[in-house]
């Protein structure tokens, strides 16, 4: 289970507001690099582990505990930056805004979202008079373009690939206000992307195999699959098969009702 001299913790964090920021192959994927990256770079050995679309669960050991935090603050801050970045959009989508209770920064940010997208209502109207009219000379003289507004820094939009902004173009002008809502808030940079993050030193064999189980059938108790091995962002498949179920046995935790065949 573990060396002597080794201290092991159980690491959880989740995302503000429990946004979707790990959803989509892509996304985990980078995670899990990022992730194993820094346990090399400060000596930590990964035990068990497992990603979902909103936070992850983490059991690893450091010869030296002092690291940990300097170990949980590069990872954070190295996905965080990372994955924002990137262009996919797997996680977005309208349902997203009516599942949860929006934050205190979100509501705020709302409101400079609804400043952009009349911004934005205003240059296509304008944009578009201007190039069959050119009336109403002194209005449209000071009108925008949507790529003008779009680039201004307000949010951070210049900063994704094109693709992302036309997207941003189609909500607008087939008037879908949730999408474009959830489309701008994940570009902008004020928004979290990590928030509550726990630790717990293990203090015996019983302790270590009961967080162990826990991050084994955490996709199972999310809901994410029915059956343990269909799940790939997991350390599950880091063991033999027999060597899960076995673990499963002797430390029995919640019963979440999967399959583990």
């Amino acid at each position: 289970m573990t060396k002597e001299g080794e201290t092991v913790y159980f690491l959880s964090a989740r995302t503000y507001g429990g946004i979707f920021h790990l959803n989509g192959e892509k996304k985990k994927n980078l995670f899990e690099k990022i992730l194993f990256d820094k346990a090399q770079k400060f000596l930590g050995e990964i035990k068990h582990w497992v990603v979902l679309s909103n936070h992850y669960h983490l059991l690893i050991s450091f010869l030296d505990g002092n690291v940990l935090s300097k170990f949980v603050k590069e990872l954070h801050g190295s996905s965080s930056f990372q994955i924002k970045r990137l262009p996919q959009i797997e996680f977005l989508n309208e349902e997203q805004v009516a599942i949860r209770e929006l934050t205190p920064l979100e509501q705020r940010t709302k409101l400079k979202i609804g400043d952009l997208w009349r911004e934005l209502k205003l240059a296509r109207t304008d944009g578009r008079r201007l190039k069959s009219a050119r009336t109403d000379g002194r209005r449209l003289k000071s009108a925008r373009t949507e790529t003008d507004v779009l680039a201004d820094g307000r949010p951070r939009l210049k900063e994704v690939d094109s693709h992302f902004i036309e997207l941003i173009k189609q909500s607008v002008e087939s008037a879908n206000y949730p999408l474009f809502e959830v489309l701008v808030s994940s570009t902008m940079p004020e928004i979290p992307f990590w928030h509550n993050c726990y630790n717990h030193l293990i203090r015996d064999e019983a302790d270590y195999f009961r967080h162990f189980n826990y991050i084994t059938q955490n996709p199972i108790k999310h809901g994410v699959v029915k059956n343990l091995w269909d799940y790939e962002f997991s350390g599950v498949f880091d063991y033999p098969k027999d060597y899960i179920i076995d673990c499963l046995r002797q430390y029995p935790i919640i019963d979440f009702g999967g399959e583990y065949a």
